[in-house]
């Protein structure tokens, strides 16, 4: 019976992220009118550099998840941002670079107050959702399905 590869399970992941990617970055060179797309295939290989980053140095040392989740939370960002310019709204670029540090000073803090690496992963998950609601806000206030589909396909 095969056993579990940690490592060629994140390969296929970075490897599907960059594909997505790359779509996405296809999709926006056809239609250069539309400029969320954009923002998702950056934001598509900035998460996926992160789980990397995140997933490659899993045994040591709890500062290790620091890098990986400030750029899941940059890639985060960039969906935020991609869903603004496809919408049509003012593009808040300061928010990835929020996101982030909210991440880093959350993550500073409870890696040396509380030395729990299950309370580093609640908290980042609970921001992830935070971020993960607002890009559902955002796309659910129009009429159009079209947005809330490109999303939930690029952050999936």
């Amino acid at each position: 019976m095969p056993t579990f590869d940690l490592k060629t399970i994140i390969f296929m992941s970075m490897l599907l992220t960059f594909m997505l990617s790359m779509l996405l970055a296809i999709t926006r060179s056809h239609h250069k009118d539309t400029s969320g797309p954009g923002y998702w295939a950056v934001g598509n290989l900035v998460i996926g550099l992160g789980m990397v980053i995140l997933f490659s140095k899993f045994e040591s040392t709890q500062w290790h998840i620091l890098p990986g989740v400030v750029l899941i939370g940059l890639g985060l960002g960039l969906f935020i941002n991609g869903i603004q310019a496809f919408s049509g709204k003012t593009v808040r670029r300061f928010l990835p670079i929020l996101i982030a540090a909210v991440l880093t000073f959350l993550n500073i803090y409870l890696i040396q107050h509380h030395h729990d690496l299950r309370m580093v992963v609640i908290g980042n998950a609970l921001i992830f959702s935070i971020v993960y609601l607002l890009g559902a806000r955002l796309t659910f206030g129009k009429d159009d399905g079209l947005v809330g589909n490109l999303y939930w396909i690029a952050s999936s």
